[in-house]
């Protein structure tokens, strides 16, 4: 009778196992299946979302006590003016080769560059002036990228540039006083010399404008009408600036003077 009693309940209970199998399996493989689908989203935003890094020390951590470990210019749409040429217009300054040099010297103490907030502040003003100088109206000059190294309590600077269109030359005229053609005010004699000279100029219609080359064309105006006598000649230059569409037209004004 136990036996029996045994008997029944071990095929009861294989029975319910055989039912509950299927069962089981099924929700093996659901879990199998969730848990693959979320190692998988965890792989795509490991892929596709960038790693934190540390951030940047924002700059007013500098104090009176920072130095300036490096310049550099980064240009972000084009590059015209060198990095050379530009920080011969500033006045914040790194270590050169020969302070580098100085650290491995004994007893020579290699030159110290202070970091002032105020002095870069009109470096970038007096980088914009210079772009200007150079054609570039809406040159944009700013120092965002800077890295201050709060460790070593140095900085490097790094002007970001955005030159923009350049100012280029739409057209370009010599009258004297009066309003009248440089060559119909000269004498005969002196005509065609004059337009020898005149063609020869490097000052062409689409090129940059730049307020040095005005200059230096206005000076050299001026030298060639005192080699022929005129030496009280006054030569005068002016620019009508368009803003808009990025353009010049520039006017010299030829005073050629009584013949000495």
């Amino acid at each position: 009778m136990i036996v029996s009693t045994v008997a029944q309940r071990s095929l009861h209970s294989l029975r319910t196992t055989n039912r509950l199998w299927p069962i089981a399996m099924m929700e093996s493989r659901r879990i199998r299946k969730a848990s693959a689908m979320w190692w998988t989203i965890a792989a795509l935003v490991a892929l596709f979302v960038p790693v934190a890094t540390h951030a940047q020390a924002p700059l007013f951590y500098a104090n009176d006590g920072t130095l300036v470990r490096k310049i550099s210019f980064k240009y972000v749409d084009q590059r015209t003016l060198e990095a050379d040429e530009l920080k011969q217009k500033i006045v914040t300054t790194s270590p050169t080769t020969v302070d580098r040099i100085k650290r491995y010297i004994p007893f020579v103490s290699p030159t110290r560059h202070r970091f002032d907030p105020v002095v870069l502040q009109k470096d970038v003003v007096r980088l914009r002036r210079h772009y200007r100088e150079h054609g570039f109206l809406f040159a944009e000059v700013d120092y965002p990228a800077s890295q201050l190294d709060t460790t070593h309590n140095t900085i490097h600077v790094i002007f970001s540039i955005v030159e923009g269109p350049p100012l280029i030359l739409q057209d370009f005229g010599f009258y004297d006083s009066d309003g009248n053609y440089t060559l119909d005010a000269l004498p005969t004699r002196l005509q065609r010399d004059w337009v020898r000279f005149r063609d020869q100029l490097s000052l062409q219609v689409g090129q940059r404008y730049t307020d040095a080359e005005r200059i230096r064309i206005q000076d050299q105006v001026l030298n060639w009408m005192k080699e022929r006598g005129f030496a009280f000649a006054r030569v005068t230059a002016s620019a009508r600036v368009d803003s808009v569409f990025s353009t010049a037209d520039v006017q010299y004004v030829i005073e050629p003077g009584p013949v000495t």
